[in-house]
Parts: structure tokens; C-alpha cells; sequence
């Protein structure tokens, strides 16, 4: 799942760097291990153009790929 608010413009020749930080990590009641980041997009002039959020699958070592699509509202966090 990604969100993301584009607030400024990209014009041809501009250079976009997307970096982004976890913000929180948990282990659902499948074993499907997630991640949420914060994201940005900042162009070379140093302004903040696309903020967002990202709520990514990761694989387990040893499990098999799960299979997509997955819904990280249903698999809730394990207590």
C-alpha cells in the first residue's frame, strides 16, 4: 500500500530523490513480516515535492513468496 501527495512540480531536467525511513515494523498473525515508511520525494532545489507513506510485505527466510494480493488490514498484527 502506498500514499503519496504530490505538492510541487517536476520539470523536464529535474532530478528527484526518493528516500524514505521505517517507521514501524511488526509480524502478522500469517508470519508475513511488514514494514511501514515514511517516504519523500525531494528535487535538487532541496523542496519537499511527494510525502507519503508505504506499508511493504517482506518475504520470510526458509516460508514460501505468500500469495498476492495480500491485505495487511485482514492479516492483523499477532498478539
Amino acid at each position: 500500500e502506498v500514499f503519496a501527495k504530490y505538492r510541487g512540480m517536476n520539470f523536464i531536467g529535474d532530478t528527484v530523490r526518493i528516500k524514505g525511513e521505517v517507521t514501524r515494523k511488526w509480524r502478522g498473525k500469517t508470519g508475513i513480516g511488514y514494514v511501514e515508511c515514511r517516504i519523500e520525494g525531494i528535487n535538487q532545489r532541496g523542496d519537499l515535492i511527494m510525502p507519503g507513506t508505504a506499508i511493504v510485505a517482506l518475504p520470510s527466510r526458509g516460508a514460501p513468496v505468500p500469495a498476492f494480493p495480500i491485505d495487511h488490514e485482514t492479516d492483523a498484527q499477532a498478539q
